[in-house]
């Protein structure tokens, strides 16, 4: 018999399971004697007890589900990426899932503009994914992303160099522009009247034809911005952007994440996922429509920060599709092994991914209007057969008790992101691929799936379902309750006077749950009704 002194549950659970073996009772001490002593109506309980002996009582099914963890399938991943993302591993040893992740982000940032996936003639969306990072202090978040996203911050600052050069020559268009323009329009009205007005209005609508067209600036990293600033720029630059921040906090905790402003900025985001139109309406300042613009997102946050928005909008969040639309990662920590070694003096394989990336980014055409010219990607057939077998599987297991019944909002997205990454896993491979490969699909879902499964296994251990909560709460109370007194049982009317006031109104509901889990039994013992403890739930305690 083993007896753990440190722990109350476990050694009451231990004076118990003796009792009912007729085992002397493991006491060792006299505050562990006056612990058995404080027993509750323990010669009426004597008999009840007997009649559930620990034999009867088989293993109890978990209250919350025990999800394992998967190895990051990092082998699914094209070459040369798989070698940039193991070439960081080495220096930084921070978890390869949160590296992956930044690798992705920058993938999805350059490919965006370059194509639209068609899944059929009616599902036909953009390839731009979301990802969140939930990591501790210390992780090295930022490290990792600036391994991946430094080049094509280079990137940007060099095309707004560029762009102040022409800026200047515009200007002076624009001048010569406007003075022509008056001038014309002086003429027009100078003329007498009934003359023939054709050949100046030929003229006006020329010169409206070479009006210049402002330049724009390719900026496209965003941090600490607003869905409608971001909207707005969106609007008026070029239409490719990426919300990249590995802190956070200022995201979720701006001004835009607060109730009065969610609903919008869900909205916004939301919208730039789908590829559909962005309507802003405002009353002092301009409205304005966006149309075909592309959106990465990459955030990594603290949990700690998450909790804290989850606990005030996760049902807006959740329900509206914002955070079912993201690739989740919660990575399992290596601090306390990354022993230090020397930098590469070369980066070749970093190297080779960014420039590949770069090359990426640079194929993104535009027309005279600065809209961006997409092109179809489609399904060759075996990528299809894959793509709607893991679609069926998924929405299978969305079934009442199934693996992801709760787990809807996200697993619905599941077959739309895993679309979306075979894009860009594609597209990296051969920027004028024009379908999907068999094993470039297959590569994708095992990709998606994990994240999948991470995002189940991240959400059901801090979002439980009420009336899961509840019933733990409930059977918190009693292990506790029955353990200090003794005794493996309790009348029914106790527990509802006695309970802990959150879980009085509902622990008829909760003792259902359990004793569906074969976590309890309530049964007659003439004319009250007792409700008895699977011994083994002690084991969790």
């Amino acid at each position: 018999m083993k007896y753990f002194p440190g722990s109350r549950a476990r050694f009451k659970s231990a004076i118990w399971r003796c009792n009912m073996q007729k085992i002397k009772k493991p006491l060792s001490s006299a505050k562990d004697q006056r612990l058995q002593n404080d027993s509750f109506d323990k010669n009426n309980n004597n008999n009840i007890n007997k009649n559930i002996q620990l034999e009867n009582w088989s293993i109890p099914a978990n209250l919350i589900q025990d999800i394992q963890r998967a190895d990051f399938p990092i082998s699914s991943f094209p070459a040369t990426m798989q070698d940039a993302i193991n070439e960081v591993f080495c220096y930084v040893k921070a978890p390869i899932e949160l590296i992956s992740t930044c690798a992705l982000t920058a993938l999805s940032v350059c490919c965006q503009g370059l194509a639209l996936v068609r899944r059929d003639s009616a599902l036909i969306g953009p390839i731009g994914i979301y990802s969140l990072v939930i990591a501790e202090s210390g992780e090295r978040k930022t490290t990792c992303d600036s391994f991946f996203i430094k080049p094509l911050r280079e990137y940007q600052l060099q095309s707004e160099l560029d762009t102040k050069k022409e800026k200047d020559f515009y200007d002076t268009l624009t001048k010569k522009y406007e003075k022509s323009k008056k001038a014309l329009l002086q003429k027009l009205e100078k003329q007498p009247e009934g003359s023939p007005e054709e050949e100046i209005k030929k003229e006006i609508n020329e010169l409206y034809d070479s009006k210049p067209v402002q330049p724009t600036a390719k900026k496209f990293i965003y941090a600490d911005t607003t869905p409608e600033a971001l909207a707005w720029s969106l609007y008026n630059n070029w239409k490719i952007a990426a919300i990249i921040s590995a802190e956070a906090g200022e995201f979720f905790g701006s001004t835009a994440m607060r109730p009065e402003s969610l609903k919008l900025s869900l909205s916004i985001l939301n919208n730039l996922w789908d590829g559909s139109e962005v309507i802003v309406d405002r009353k002092v300042s301009e409205s304005f429509v966006l149309r075909n613009a592309c959106l990465t997102t990459g955030l990594q946050v603290q949990s700690s920060v998450l909790n804290n928005f989850l606990n005030k909008n996760g049902t807006l969040a959740r329900g509206s599709g914002f955070l079912p639309r993201f690739f989740v990662v919660n990575p399992v920590s290596t601090q306390g092994y990354r022993t230090y070694e020397e930098a590469h003096y070369k980066w070749v394989a970093l190297e080779i991914f960014r420039n590949r990336i770069l090359t990426l980014l640079s194929n993104i055409k535009t027309d005279e209007n600065n809209s961006i010219i997409f092109r179809n990607i489609t399904l060759n057939k075996a990528a299809k057969d894959l793509w709607s077998n893991y679609h069926n599987s998924v929405e299978y297991k969305l079934r009442p008790n199934n693996y992801y019944c709760n787990l809807k909002y996200f697993a619905s997205k599941s077959s739309d992101n895993v679309a979306r990454l075979a894009t860009l896993f594609e597209l990296y491979k051969n920027e004028t691929a024009t379908e999907i490969s068999e094993a470039t699909m297959h590569s994708a879902i095992q990709v998606g799936q994990w994240y999948l499964d991470e995002t189940n296994r991240f959400f059901n251990g801090v979002q439980i379902p009420k009336e899961i909560a509840m019933a733990k709460i409930v059977e918190e109370w009693l292990v506790d309750y029955c353990s200090t007194r003794d005794t493996n049982v309790i009348k029914k009317a106790d527990i509802g006077q006695r309970v802990t006031n959150c879980a009085r109104e509902t622990y008829q509901r909760s003792l259902a749950i359990l004793e569906s889990k074969n976590r309890l039994k309530t049964f007659k013992n003439g004319k009250k009704i007792f409700v008895g403890l699977n011994p083994h739930i002690y084991d969790d305690y």
